[in-house]
């Protein structure tokens, strides 16, 4: 009785299981090693028995020794500590099911199974080209990868960036192949094909599509201020594939220039003005232009014994514009009237005049002027905008001013300094209210941008400071649009709207007919909105579009009729479904087709010969009853389209014999009498 309750016990503890003892699956490279871990932790009571199997065949028992199949010899590794697995060399026929049981010295047998799944790892990952003769919006390209392996996924890649499926991007062949159906520069590359399964994984080299494009982004290089006899290069630059080719345009009269420079050893007045270069790619067939003003200062006729000096404090220039170089000589007519001395703080040099008719007046080669008991310093740069004198007027030559002191800086620069707050002191650059500290800049250049602050200190009180910030726009100018010179057929072609305008471009809006452009399966834009690209382009791109290009300060609005050749579509026929006999009869075809399209008309299947959109039937009898077919056809699309309309004669008595007209009246009253 015992005996046949220890049995029992043991069946129990038999019948138990290990959850979770084994992860559901493992996988490994042909060649690599699988190790089957199970959850246990390492035991210093050994198990009592541990055994492996793949499927019904053992691998391995361990008990009170270790018994191996002979396939399995120098292959496997047992840690009888936690019952794991480690299976070396592995080759396909080791893919299957694999069970563990473990039974402990104490507690119940456990179980555990897991799947193999044995892959070759990736190699020989390469990518081929279809097609290498690539223009941009017009031509499509496929890309094909191709690796050895098994459960290949593919991943492309450009750049950093995946590729994902578009309306203009496919991907087919579970991922391996690539397709573009219109390609754009930003897809040149470098691509790459990422191939992977759960075992390893592989990168193809990197591929470039050698897209042409452009021109993109044409830019002048050149200072807009220059001195008269200075050396200047004046280099036009653009982002085209292939190179593109320049010209010039110098104030409406074209240069005989076709490089991206021009080269001047020595620059004139004359040189002053609009400069336009435009570049061109020949492939593309694309051009693009930019502007560029270009100012030239001559000095050289200045003559500045023309001042005239007002008393001991101020010097009035008629036409003079005293500039040179603290580094520099002085004009030699000043030779014997001028002294050198230095002024605290300030880095330039200042000059005594002192012959009697200019009378004790201190100038400073185009950075300041010193007078009597005023002074008045410029920043180089505003100096340069006129005469760099100050007419300052007191009421009276015995004038007392109050004392008092006003600094305005930009940034770390100091553009003014005053030490005599009397009245408004007026300058071609800017016009102070020295009774308020209110400053009004005059022409104005995009270096005046930045914050300026204002620091004024009133004789015997606190100082006062303020900031703000001042943004310096140029006016929005010569918008256009511009798009390639292609004939555009519905569903079909591809093409592309740049707005150019020179200026300060804040924004671009965009509309068509009227109505604000969106982007959607065919319309995109550019990061900047600078371009709208259509793809393909449909019927409902048809139309004017404008592109409105704006700063704070200014906007232009430039718009363009893009012409799309589609149809014919909506073919209809307008006229009678019925009519007496005797009547006249009009049936007119018409159809929505971009260039107008052209009629045909068929009657009963047979040609009628005429061909305008407008049929007519002088009389309508018995032989004119049946059905007629318009076929309207567009010579650009070459596309055609039918419709039909069948034409019956209604009749009412006495003009219809119920029995000779059966098969062609409508409406047909029965009646007695012949």
């Amino acid at each position: 009785m015992e005996t046949i309750q220890l049995l029992i016990l043991g069946g129990l503890l038999g019948s138990a299981s290990g959850a979770g003892l084994l992860i559901d699956s493992v996988d490994a490279a042909v060649g690599s090693s699988a190790i089957f871990t199970t959850s246990l932790a390492p035991t210093q009571t050994p198990f009592i028995s541990i055994t492996w199997q793949i499927g019904t065949k053992n691998i391995i028992t361990s008990n009170t020794g270790n018994f191996t199949a002979p396939e399995y010899e120098d292959r496997i590794t047992l840690f009888i500590s936690t019952g794991s697995l480690e299976l070396r060399n592995v080759v396909q026929k080791d893919a299957g099911t694999y069970r563990v049981t473990v039974i402990p010295a104490a507690g119940p047998q456990m179980l555990g199974t897991t799947t193999l799944t044995v892959q070759d790892p990736v190699s020989n990952v390469s990518v081929t080209i279809n097609n290498t003769d690539l223009i941009e919006f017009n031509s499509s390209v496929s890309l094909s990868c191709s690796a050895s392996g098994s459960s290949l996924s593919f991943l492309w890649l450009n750049g950093s960036s995946e590729v994902t499926s578009s309306d203009r991007v496919h991907l087919t062949d579970g991922g391996a192949t690539l397709t573009i159906a219109t390609v754009q520069r930003f897809d040149q590359g470098p691509l790459r094909c990422l191939v992977t399964n759960t075992v390893s994984e592989r990168t193809s080299e990197d591929v470039y599509l050698p897209i042409i494009y452009g021109p993109y982004d044409v830019t002048i290089n050149c200072p807009h201020r220059l001195e008269a006899g200075q050396a200047v290069a004046i280099v036009c630059s653009a982002e085209s594939v292939p190179a593109a080719t320049y010209s010039w345009v110098f104030n409406g009269a074209e240069l005989a220039n076709n490089s991206e420079l021009l080269l001047k050893s020595s620059i004139a007045k004359s040189d002053t003005g609009k400069y336009i270069c435009e570049a061109t790619n020949a492939v593309t067939g694309r051009s693009l232009s930019v502007e560029h003003i270009l100012s030239i200062q001559d000095f050289s006729n200045c003559d500045c014994m023309n001042a005239v000096g007002r008393d001991s404090r101020y010097l009035t220039f008629s036409s003079c514009f005293l500039h040179f170089h603290s580094n520099s000589n002085y004009p030699a007519h000043l030779k014997g009237f001028v002294e050198k001395r230095s002024v605290k703080e300030q880095r330039s040099d200042v000059y005594k005049i002192t012959k009697p008719e200019v009378n004790d007046l201190y100038v400073a080669p185009s950075k300041e002027c010193v007078m009597g008991k005023g002074s008045y310093q410029l920043a180089p740069e505003w100096s340069s905008r006129g005469h760099s004198y100050v007419h300052h007027q007191p009421k009276t030559s015995g004038e007392t001013l109050p004392h008092c002191e006003l600094e305005l800086q930009r940034g770390q620069h100091h553009h003014l300094h005053q030490h005599q707050c009397d009245r408004a002191r007026v300058h071609q650059s800017h016009l102070l209210d020295r009774r308020t500290g209110a400053l009004e800049l005059r022409r104005l250049v995009s270096e005046d941008s930045g914050e300026y602050t204002v620091t004024i200190t009133p004789d015997g009180e606190l100082q006062k400071e303020g900031k703000t910030t001042l943004t310096v726009y140029a006016l929005v100018t010569d918008a256009v649009i511009h798009s390639p010179s292609l004939v555009l057929i519905e569903d079909e072609t591809f093409t592309n709207l740049t707005c150019e305008a020179s200026g300060s471009i804040s924004t671009r809006v965009w509309t068509k007919d009227g109505h604000p452009l969106q982007a959607d399966d065919r319309v995109s834009f550019s990061i900047n909105k600078k371009t709208v690209y259509i793809h393909p382009v449909h019927s409902s791109s048809h139309g004017n579009y404008q592109c409105q290009v704006s700063n704070p300060v200014s906007s232009k609005t430039a718009a363009y009729n893009l012409t799309v050749n589609y149809g014919p579509h909506n073919v209809s026929i307008v006229g009678p479904y019925s009519s007496s006999l005797g009547q006249r009869v009009d049936l007119r075809c018409r159809a929505d087709s971009i260039p107008p399209a052209l009629f045909s008309w068929n009657f009963n299947g047979n040609d009628t010969q005429v061909n305008g959109s407008v049929y007519v039937i002088e009389h309508l009898g018995l032989d004119s009853i049946g059905n007629y077919t318009c076929t309207a056809y567009n010579t650009v699309t070459r596309l055609g389209n039918s419709t039909v309309l069948s034409l019956r004669a209604s009749c009412s008595a006495p003009c219809c014999d119920k029995y000779l007209f059966a098969n062609h009246c409508e409406d047909i009253e029965v009646y007695s009498g012949r």
